[in-house]
C-alpha cells in the first residue's frame, strides 16, 4: 500500500458574484486500481456586508426609560452576523454608540422626558465586512411621560393639584396656598408637609 498528496491553491473567477459556491473533489488512482474519490469539499463567495434595521418603537413613550431592539440578517451561506453598534441621536444632535460591539438584539435605554431620540443600527459580520451607516434615522421617539405625573387640574376658588412623582393628589383652598407661600419656613418644605412627604 502506498500513500499520497495533493496540494494546489485556488483563485476565484474576478467576476464571481456574492453567494457564488466553488465545489472541489478529486480523483484518486493507484496502479490502476479502482478510482478514490474524495469527499466534497465546499466554497463559498462571501463579498457583501449584512444589513441590520431597529426595530419600530412608538411615536412617543410615556416612561424615561424604554426597550429598543433591532434585528440583522446575512445571506444564506454567509459567514454569520457577529455584532452590532447601535447609534442614537438626541433631539436632532449627532450620533453617537449606545452599543458598541453587541451580540445582543434588544437594550434598555433611558432618556429624558421631552426629547426626541433617533436610533440607528449596524451590523458586522465574521469576515468583518461592516454595513455602511444609515442616512437617516431607522426609528424615531419622543419621550412624553403621562401628563397626570405632574398637572394643574384646575383654578377656581379652589386648587386641584397633582404632584410630581407618587400618585398623590391634594385640593387646597386657595387661602391655604397663599399662607404655605407666606410662611417664614420654606415654603417648599410647608407643602410637602401638608402633602405627607416630608415630616
Amino acid at each position: 500500500m502506498g500513500e499520497g498528496y495533493l496540494t494546489y491553491t485556488v483563485r476565484p473567477n474576478a467576476n464571481s458574484a456574492n453567494g457564488t459556491v466553488i465545489d472541489a473533489l478529486a480523483s484518486i488512482i493507484f496502479d490502476g486500481q479502482q478510482t478514490i474519490n474524495t469527499p466534497l469539499y465546499t466554497n463559498t463567495i462571501d463579498i457583501a456586508a449584512p444589513t441590520s434595521t431597529m426595530n419600530a418603537l412608538g411615536a412617543t413613550q410615556t416612561s424615561t426609560t424604554f426597550n429598543i431592539s433591532w434585528t440583522g440578517t446575512d445571506d444564506a451561506g454567509q459567514s454569520g452576523i457577529q455584532g452590532y453598534d447601535i447609534y442614537v441621536s438626541d433631539n436632532g444632535g449627532p450620533y453617537n454608540i449606545f452599543l458598541a460591539d453587541t451580540t445582543n438584539t434588544t437594550a434598555s435605554f433611558t432618556g429624558v422626558n421631552g426629547h426626541t431620540y433617533r436610533f440607528k443600527s449596524v451590523a458586522y459580520d465574521n469576515l468583518g465586512f461592516v454595513q455602511l451607516l444609515p442616512a437617516n434615522a431607522q426609528t424615531t421617539t419622543t419621550i412624553q411621560e403621562s401628563p397626570d405625573r405632574c398637572q394643574l387640574l384646575r383654578t377656581t376658588s379652589r386648587l386641584s393639584i397633582r404632584l410630581c412623582g407618587p400618585q398623590i393628589s391634594q385640593e387646597l383652598h386657595l387661602e391655604q396656598i397663599l399662607s404655605l407661600s407666606n410662611h417664614r419656613a420654606s415654603p417648599r418644605r410647608n407643602w410637602r408637609k401638608f402633602a405627607g412627604l416630608a415630616s
